[in-house]
């Protein structure tokens, strides 16, 4: 197989070439600015627009009631609050805690299901309504369970060091 090899280029074809591609270039860039400019001619009414949009809510906001320029301060006070070291110490613990994980939401789920439930069904219950309610199974898994938490919970207790009476410093 013999290879074609195109005849060398003199220099004033390779310069030709170089200025066809820059001209293609230069079209190219011509085009994209002239979309530009008629996507920017439409930005004041695109601005327009949106601040007549907010006014109109601030409108119906007030006309209930509401003071925008009060919630907004309140909202960068919290974002201010949230944002804190102190704060961001506290989420980063809880969430390094188990306390947001699926099988704890769910324990918690079931426990404010049962508060909820027992609210109503709650009466005054003496020592003897007492021990005739240890009888029951429903009772005595409750009962196991608060005693396994408070033991796990002791444990934990053991490991954090104790703050001074007073609380913290």
């Amino acid at each position: 197989m013999v290879a074609h090899s195109s005849p060398p280029q003199s220099h004033e074809d390779r310069l030709l070439a170089t200025l066809e591609r820059l001209e293609r270039r230069v079209e190219y860039m011509e085009g994209a600015l002239r979309r530009l400019e008629g996507a920017t001619a439409q930005v004041p009414a695109v601005v327009a627009t949106v601040a007549d949009a907010l006014d109109g809510l601030v409108e119906r906001l007030a006309a209930r009631g509401i003071d925008v320029d009060d919630r907004m301060r309140a909202l960068l006070r919290a974002a201010d609050h949230l944002t804190s070291p102190r704060a961001l110490d506290a989420l980063a613990s809880v969430l390094s805690s188990e306390i947001l994980a699926h099988q704890t939401t769910e324990v918690i789920g079931r426990m404010g299901r049962s508060i909820v439930a027992a609210e109503h069904e709650a009466r005054p219950l003496g020592a003897w309504g007492l021990w005739r309610a240890l009888r029951e199974p429903e009772v005595q898994r409750a009962a196991g369970f608060l005693i396994a938490m408070a033991r796990r919970f002791g444990e934990e207790l053991e490991s954090v060091p104790q703050l001074p009476p007073g609380g913290a410093s």
